[in-house]
C-alpha cells in the first residue's frame, strides 16, 4: 500500500522535475527496495521507481529533544517575566494618571497630593528620593551665606550623622502620612512568644481587618495628622533661632522641589509626569506653615514657605527651575565654610559603609556633583574612570529595575507606623504602668493644641524608626519635640493639657 502511494505521488506524469520526499523513519526502507538507494553513493538518493529524490528523516536523540524543550520553556518564561515586570512597574503610575487626569489637582487637594507622593517616591523611587535630598545638601552648603551659619552652629561638623537622621525624621513625619496608613493595613504584627520580638508579615485576603483594628486605624490616622503638625512646628522653632535670609530659605525649598525630578529623569526607569512634578511643588508649600494658620484642607498646601514668612514663592515647576538656577549662578561661589560643609556631608553619606571603601566612595560621590558645586565646595575634579564607573553602575541599576526587578507591594516607610508608650518601648521616663486596657485600646484623649477632630493625642508616645538598625540613634524611640540640637531639648512645644490632667 505504501509503495503504491509513493508511486502515485512521484509519478513522472504528475511532475516534470524530480520531487523531494522525506521518508519517515518508521517506514522500513528494505521493504520498499530503497535500502540500496540510501546505501549506494552513486545513486545520490534517486528513487529507482520514478527518479525522484528521497531524503531519509533524521532521528533526534532523547537528549536533543529534552534540550530543545527546556530552551523553549526557558525562553517562554523569560519573555513572560519581562512582560510581567513591565506591567507591574508602570501599573502604579498608569492607575494614578487614569484616576487623576488633571495634573494640577495635587495643588488643591491634600489627599491626592499625599497619595501621589506615596505612590511615586515611596514605591517607585525610594532610593533616588533619599539620594537626591542628600545631594541637595551639597548645593545648599555651596552658598557662603548658608554654609557660614551651618559652620557656626558646629552641628553639621561634630554631629553630622545625628543631624542628618533627625532632619530626615522630621521631614518624613510630614511626608509619609499616606504610606504609613497603607502599610498599617497591609502588615500584621506578630509577636514571638519566646523572645518577645515583634515582626511584620504581609496581610493575606484571609486576614481582613477586625473591628478593633479598624477603630485603631481611625485613631492612628488622626495621630498621623498631629505628628505632621508637630514636626512642622519643630522645624519652625529650630529655624527661628538662626538669621537665615529669605532667598536662602527659598533656595533650600527650590532644591527639594527640583532635585528629585532631575535625579529621577536622569537615572530612574521612567521620567516623572506633570502630576508628580506638581506634587513636589505641593510638598514644597507644605513644610513650613504652623497648623494654626490652616483654615481648610485646600489651604494645607500653602504651608511650606508662607508659614515662615517666605515671599515670592514660585507657583509653577518651570518657575522654580528658573529661579533656582539663576540664584545658584549668582551666589554659588567658593568659601572656606563651603568646603567644611561639603566634607562633612561627604562623610555623612559614606559613614555607614566599611572603612576600606572610603577612598573609592569619595571619588564616586564627588563625580556625581555638578561642576559648579565641586568648584564652590573646593573639591578637585574626580578621575575620568571614577565618573565612568559610577555612571555605569547607575545606568545598569536603571535597566535592572526597569526590566528585571519587581516593585514592592508595601511602601518604603522610614518612620514608625504607630507610637508606643515609654513603658512598652523600654524608655521609662514616668512612673505609670500600662494597664491591659491601654495596650489593647487606642488612646482617646482630646488634644487642645492641635484641635484634632478625632479627639486623640500623641503626647507620651514614642516613635521607633523602622530603619533605625542602620544608625541606632533612638533604639528605644523618640519624641518629635525632642528632635533637633541638644540645646533645644524640651523647648519649643507645650505639653498637652489633656495629658497633664489625665
Amino acid at each position: 500500500m505504501i509503495r503504491n502511494l509513493l508511486n502515485s505521488l512521484i509519478s513522472p506524469e504528475n511532475n516534470t522535475r524530480p520531487t523531494v520526499l522525506v521518508v519517515p523513519s518508521f517506514i522500513h526502507a528494505p521493504s520498499l527496495g530503497l535500502d540500496q538507494v540510501f546505501s549506494n553513493k552513486g545513486s545520490n538518493g534517486i528513487c529507482p521507481i520514478s527518479g525522484s529524490v528521497l531524503v531519509p528523516e533524521t532521528v533526534l536523540s532523547p537528549y536533543t529533544l529534552a534540550t530543545r524543550s527546556m530552551c523553549l520553556i526557558l525562553i517562554t518564561f523569560i519573555i513572560s517575566y519581562l512582560l510581567y515586570v513591565r506591567k507591574r512597574r508602570y501599573q502604579g503610575i498608569n492607575e494614578l494618571l487614569a484616576k487623576y487626569p488633571d495634573p494640577t489637582l495635587p495643588l488643591r487637594d491634600i489627599s491626592v497630593a499625599r497619595e501621589v507622593w506615596g505612590r511615586t517616591f515611596e514605591h517607585d523611587f525610594p532610593f533616588t528620593m533619599e539620594w537626591s535630598f542628600m545631594m541637595s545638601i551639597f548645593k545648599i552648603g555651596s552658598t557662603p551665606s548658608v554654609s557660614k551659619i551651618l559652620v557656626s552652629t558646629k552641628q553639621s561638623v561634630t554631629e553630622g550623622p545625628r543631624r542628618g537622621e533627625e532632619t530626615a525624621l522630621l521631614l518624613q513625619e510630614v511626608h509619609e502620612i499616606y504610606s504609613r496608613r497603607k502599610a498599617r493595613t497591609m502588615l500584621v504584627e506578630k509577636r514571638n512568644p519566646v523572645t518577645g520580638e515583634v515582626s511584620e508579615v504581609l496581610r493575606t485576603p484571609s486576614m481582613p481587618l477586625t473591628d478593633l483594628e479598624m477603630e485603631q486605624e481611625r485613631v492612628e490616622q488622626a495621630k498621623d495628622e498631629q505628628r505632621a503638625d508637630r514636626a512642622l512646628e519643630r522645624i519652625n522653632f529650630i529655624h527661628s533661632h538662626y538669621n537665615i535670609q529669605q532667598n536662602d530659605y527659598l533656595y533650600n525649598l527650590s532644591l527639594f522641589v527640583i532635585e528629585p525630578w532631575r535625579w529621577v529623569d536622569r537615572y530612574e526607569f521612567r521620567k516623572m509626569t506633570d502630576l508628580e512634578k506638581n506634587v513636589c511643588i505641593a510638598f514644597s508649600w507644605l513644610d513650613e506653615t504652623p497648623a494654626i494658620l490652616l483654615a481648610s484642607d485646600s489651604a494645607v498646601w500653602t504651608k511650606t514657605g508662607r508659614g515662615m514668612g517666605i515671599q515670592n514663592i514660585p507657583e509653577s515647576f518651570d518657575e522654580f527651575v528658573r529661579w533656582s538656577d539663576d540664584y545658584a549662578q549668582k551666589h554659588m561661589v567658593y568659601a572656606p565654610s563651603n568646603k567644611v560643609i561639603g566634607l562633612a556631608t561627604l562623610e555623612l553619606i559614606i559613614c555607614l559603609l566599611p572603612n576600606f571603601t572610603y577612598p573609592l566612595l569619595r571619588k564616586m560621590v564627588i563625580s556625581q556633583l555638578d561642576p559648579s558645586v565641586r568648584a564652590a565646595s573646593g573639591f578637585q575634579e574626580p578621575p575620568k574612570w571614577a565618573t565612568m564607573f559610577t555612571r555605569s553602575i547607575v545606568v545598569l541599576r536603571k535597566w535592572i529595575i526597569r526590566y528585571l526587578h519587581l516593585p514592592t507591594d508595601v511602601p518604603y516607610v522610614h518612620t514608625a507606623l504607630r507610637g508606643v508608650s515609654a513603658r512598652r518601648s523600654g524608655r521609662v521616663d514616668h512612673d505609670e504602668e500600662d494597664s491591659p486596657e491601654d495596650i489593647q485600646k487606642p488612646m482617646m484623649k482630646r488634644c487642645p493644641i492641635s484641635g484634632s477632630k478625632e479627639g486623640v493625642c500623641i503626647d507620651g508616645e514614642l516613635f521607633i524608626s523602622r530603619f533605625d538598625k542602620a544608625y541606632p540613634l533612638y533604639p528605644l524611640g523618640y519624641k518629635i519635640e525632642d528632635l533637633g540640637p541638644i540645646r533645644f531639648l524640651g523647648k519649643g512645644l507645650p505639653t498637652c493639657p489633656a495629658m497633664q490632667s489625665a
